[in-house]
């Protein structure tokens, strides 16, 4: 009865600290920094605290006399708290990523009832009257600054591991793609001819896939490509690979159709009337959003995957720690 009480205080013990490290993560570092403050002040101003400050004390002068047991423990526990720390800082940090990319000033337009570009599909009389829609800029000779995109999936071989494949897209842009995105630069070779199988690569996908240096061909859809650049963006198109909108599309049997409409507007205040007047055509059914606004989306569901995944793996390590830490008191 006795091992069973102890067992299920334990057990009570690695729920609230598998909560309280969850609600810890999700603390701005103001309210990080409040909390320690108040656990100072409680162990050094109360009889309690000051208490649990001599009881820790007596625990580490005899550390000495039980390195085994407090070895074990003490791993096990940091072990737990590594593994939930490393699978909450994934999940922010792809957040962060997707969150940086797109502005107020750009806006997506998709299918109607599409979550994400690879479920869309917009016809090809749809794309005219999208770039031509009331708020979106225009360039120095008055074509709408709007470029009609699609995005594939391909596999690649990975640079940690030549024998093992990845996902990687292949987003294919139109002309004002570059204009949309002033982010996106190119730092080696050129940008992509429209009409030829060329690709040019982000910098984080040069670094994460082999074969995908500037000069290098690839074999995709049954075709050979050619890698002219490499392109930084410090956004989530580092991790893809751009080509001409129509080549891709015609080496993927894609048509004359699009998956999406990004488009600059000439203000952010603009995106409203923008999005009135789409929703208002009869020709069109879609769902309108600026860039940010759709990637902060984007980055939602993932996020919530990782953290639960992340707080589920930690709360069964930390159960195993707990077992080892009994069986060694």
């Amino acid at each position: 009865m006795r091992k069973v009480k102890s067992f299920l205080g334990g057990l009570g013990l690695v729920v609230l600290l598998a909560l309280g490290l969850a609600l810890w993560s999700r603390l701005p570092p103001a309210a990080v920094g409040g909390l320690l403050l108040v656990l100072v002040l409680w162990l050094l101003l109360t009889r309690r605290g000051q208490q649990a400050l001599s009881v820790a004390g007596v625990g580490i002068s005899t550390l000495g006399q039980r390195i085994g047991a407090s070895s074990v423990i003490v791993i096990g526990i940091a072990g737990v708290v590594g593994v939930l720390v490393a699978m909450l800082a994934m999940g922010e940090g792809f957040q962060a990523t997707l969150q940086q990319t797109g502005s107020n000033d750009t806006a997506i337009v998709l299918r109607g009832g599409s979550n994400a570009e690879l479920n869309s599909v917009l016809e090809r009389d749809n794309l005219s009257v999208i770039a031509n829609a009331p708020g979106v800029a225009r360039g120095p000779g008055g074509k709408p600054l709007a470029s009609a995109e699609l995005s594939v999936v391909a596999n690649l071989p990975k640079k940690s591991d030549p024998g093992a494949e990845a996902n990687v897209s292949i987003r294919g842009v139109g002309d004002e793609a570059w204009a949309l995105r002033p982010n996106v630069k190119i730092v080696q070779g050129r940008r992509f001819k429209p009409g030829l199988r060329e690709l040019v690569v982000g910098q984080g996908a040069l670094r994460q896939f082999a074969g995908v240096e500037v000069g290098h061909q690839l074999r995709l859809a049954g075709q050979e490509w050619t890698i002219v650049g490499e392109f930084v963006s410090h956004d989530s198109h580092d991790s893809e690979l751009w080509g001409d909108a129509q080549t891709v599309a015609a080496a993927y049997r894609r048509g004359s159709s699009a998956q999406s409409v990004t488009v600059r507007l000439t203000s952010p205040a603009a995106f409203d009337s923008f999005k009135a007047a789409l929703l208002a055509d009869p020709r069109l059914k879609v769902d309108v959003s600026t860039t940010r606004e759709y990637y902060t989306k984007q980055s939602e569901g993932l996020t919530k995957v990782i953290r639960v995944v992340g707080i589920t793996v930690g709360t069964i390590m930390a159960i195993g720690a707990i077992f080892g830490a009994l069986t060694r008191c």
